[in-house]
């Protein structure tokens, strides 16, 4: 009998959070006590269903820190743009990490870190034991950890997913390997994060000169090479690019503390998943997931 390969499944927690409340923003479900409970049904629904489809051997829930985190120590304008949590959003998210406790999921957060790193310095771990990995996040910036044995999954609209393998990162960016992704990002910047880059580049044009100087090191270095505006952008902003690159860099070396072992899926506690459910008045997952009815 052939021995099945290990499977890791990376599941960014707060990304699946944040889409579940703003999903139902116009329609939220209400516990009888007032407990928004929109993020929660779909935070379940979502990582129930992303079970059954990938059948992984291993799952691992990762939660970013709360702020700041070294980026914000690099550069204090780094997501500067971002609101507070809704009140009512951050009064449930207690309940986020019982329901991965009730359905076994090993959950991993480092103060000063984001999940994107976590899940990095994971799918290194992983990756040297030969582990095949898949990621669902909705965040571009992991499709630099792609790699022969890691696949990003990206979720869309009515359940959809966008699949960047090797092949694709390579073909939409047209470049050789993923981890160049970082590069790119560098010269575009990235107004989401608030990443300065380059004034004046975009994402074709720092496409097109990774495609042709193969990092930001060597592009800074040929800046000379350049005309006009493009090279005076390049000379007189370098260190800006500089500092895109360590704030867009996948840290893959997190000091998380954990074990590949630890993250083996196990059986959902049902009477601990039925509480909660009874808690938080999701009937209809109590129903479909686990049968029980009140």
């Amino acid at each position: 009998m052939v021995k099945k390969k290990n499977h890791l499944l990376l599941i960014d927690g707060m990304a699946i959070v944040f889409r579940g409340y703003f999903a139902m923003w116009d329609r939220p479900r209400l516990t009888e006590d007032g407990l928004n409970t929109s993020a929660l049904y779909v935070f379940v629904n979502t990582v129930h269903s992303l079970l059954q489809k990938f059948e992984p051997s291993h799952v691992v829930m990762c939660f970013d820190s709360k702020p700041p985190t070294f980026r914000h120590k690099i550069y204090d304008l780094y997501k500067s743009n971002r609101g507070e949590m809704p009140e009512d959003l951050e009064e449930a998210l207690p309940y986020v990490f019982k329901l991965c406790k009730a359905m076994s999921i090993h959950q991993l957060r480092k103060k000063g870190w984001e999940a994107d790193d976590i899940i990095a310095s994971v799918v290194k771990k992983a990756e040297k034991q030969n582990w095949r990995c898949s990621i669902l996040s909705p965040d571009k910036d992991l499709a630099q950890v792609v790699s022969p044995l890691c696949t990003l999954y990206r979720p869309g609209k009515k359940g959809s997913m966008e699949t960047f393998d090797q092949k694709k990162v390579r073909e939409q960016w047209q470049i050789k390997e993923p981890q160049q992704l970082v590069d790119i990002q560098a010269l575009m910047g990235d107004s989401v994060d608030c990443i300065p880059g380059v004034p004046g580049i975009g994402p074709k044009t720092a496409a097109t000169l990774i495609q042709r100087y193969g990092d930001l090191e060597n592009c800074l270095a040929h800046a000379d090479e350049l005309k006009g505006k493009q090279r005076e952008n390049l000379e007189k902003h370098a260190e800006d690019a500089r500092l895109s690159y360590e704030l867009a860099l996948m840290r893959d070396d997190c000091p998380v503390k954990y074990t590949l072992s630890e993250l083996k899926l196990s059986p959902y506690n049902e009477k601990s998943l039925l509480k909660l459910f009874q808690r938080l008045e999701l009937r209809q997952l109590a129903k479909r997931i686990l049968g029980a009815e009140w």
